[in-house]
C-alpha cells in the first residue's frame, strides 16, 4: 500500500509542478519575487531520482530550523541565500519515516561532481555541483559551516538531513549529513 501511496504522491507533485505551475507561483504559495528572478519551486537530484517541491521554512521559538512536515518535500531555510545568489542556500529534508523513504534517502551516495538543480518559478534552472559531504554527530553539527558556501567566492547549496541510527526510545537519528555544493559555472 505504501508503494501505491508513494506513486500517487509523485504523480500529484509532478502535476502541481508542471501543469498547475501558475497556481504555485511564489507570490501565491512560496514567497515573493527576488529582483527579476522569481522564487524557486522545485529541487531535482538526478542521481537520487528526486524531484520535490521546496517549501519556505523558518525557525522554532527556540531557534532551531523547522523541518518539512512530510518526507516528500524539501524545506528552504528562509534565513539562507536564494538560488544562485551569494552565500549558501540551505535545504533540509527527511531521509525516511517509519514506513517509507524520504526525499533525502541515499543522500550519502552523492559524490563530488553530482548535479543538483533548483527550478525557479520563472522556469530557469540553477545548477549546483556537489563538492563534499560531512557527517556529524547530531549534537556536534557545525552550523557556521552549514550556513556558509563551501567555496567562499561562489554561491553554494547545502543539503541537511538526518542519518545514522535511530536513538533508542526516540524517533531521532544520531547523526546529521550535510552535502555541500557549489554553483556550476
Amino acid at each position: 500500500m505504501s508503494d501505491l501511496y508513494d506513486l500517487i504522491k509523485i504523480i500529484l507533485d509532478l502535476y502541481i509542478l508542471f501543469v498547475m505551475k501558475q497556481y504555485y507561483l511564489p507570490s501565491r504559495c512560496i514567497g515573493p519575487s527576488y529582483g527579476s528572478v522569481t522564487w524557486y519551486i522545485a529541487l531535482n537530484i538526478p542521481k537520487l531520482n528526486v524531484t520535490a517541491i521546496v517549501r519556505r521554512l523558518g525557525t522554532t521559538p527556540s531557534g532551531e530550523m523547522v523541518t518539512p512536515d512530510n518526507v516528500y518535500d524539501a524545506g528552504w531555510y528562509q534565513g539562507s541565500s536564494r538560488p544562485g545568489q551569494p552565500g549558501a542556500m540551505v535545504l533540509d529534508g527527511h531521509i525516511s519515516s517509519w514506513t517509507t523513504h524520504g526525499i533525502f534517502y541515499g543522500l550519502n551516495t552523492l559524490r563530488p561532481g553530482d548535479a543538483i538543480h533548483i527550478t525557479r518559478g520563472d522556469g530557469s534552472i540553477v545548477t549546483y555541483l556537489v563538492s563534499k559531504s560531512i557527517t556529524y554527530n547530531a549534537d556536534q553539527v557545525d552550523m557556521a559551516a552549514v550556513f556558509a558556501p563551501v567555496a567562499k567566492n561562489r554561491p553554494g547549496l547545502n543539503l541537511v538531513s538526518c542519518t545514522g541510527d535511530v536513538v533508542a526510545g526516540t524517533n531521532e537519528f544520531d547523526k546529521r549529513i550535510v552535502i555541500f555544493a557549489t554553483l556550476a559555472s
